[in-house]
């Protein structure tokens, strides 16, 4: 990812609070994470910016992930937020569908928030254990 957000000369923001454990495999947060910022990089013009922040909140750990790229609109995100596995969703790529499995797997959750030129706001739920 590293080389990718350099190629577009994005910038990089990172925001993580010191004490957080999470109990997923590693292996699935990398994927997750993998996904959700790739899309972003993707969205987001040269020369804009990605914020990653993570933190405690109730009994989960959030992690959030900001860019200043295209936004999605309201049928979009409405597209991504009613997706069902059972069905073919062409909005929906499959780094998000493997993303969505992965969350469902460990009961976690995503939220999309998103505005048409202005950038889109992703927000990962994690349950502690």
């Amino acid at each position: 990812m590293a080389g990718y957000s350099k190629q577009k000369q994005l910038n990089v923001k990172k925001e993580i609070q010191s004490d957080l454990t999470l109990f997923i495999e590693p292996i699935k947060l990398k994927q997750i994470l993998l996904n959700i910022l790739k899309n972003a990089a993707d969205a987001t013009p040269h020369g804009g910016t990605i914020s990653l922040a993570a933190y405690h909140k109730e009994h989960s750990i959030v992690i959030e992930i900001n860019d200043t790229g295209i936004g999605l609109s309201t049928a979009q995100l409405q597209s991504i937020m009613e997706f069902d596995s059972t069905k073919m969703n062409k909005t929906i790529g499959r780094g998000l569908t493997v993303t969505f499995h992965l969350l469902s797997s460990i009961s976690g959750s995503i939220v999309y928030e998103s505005e048409v030129d202005k950038g889109t706001n992703v927000r990962i739920r994690i349950p502690k254990k």
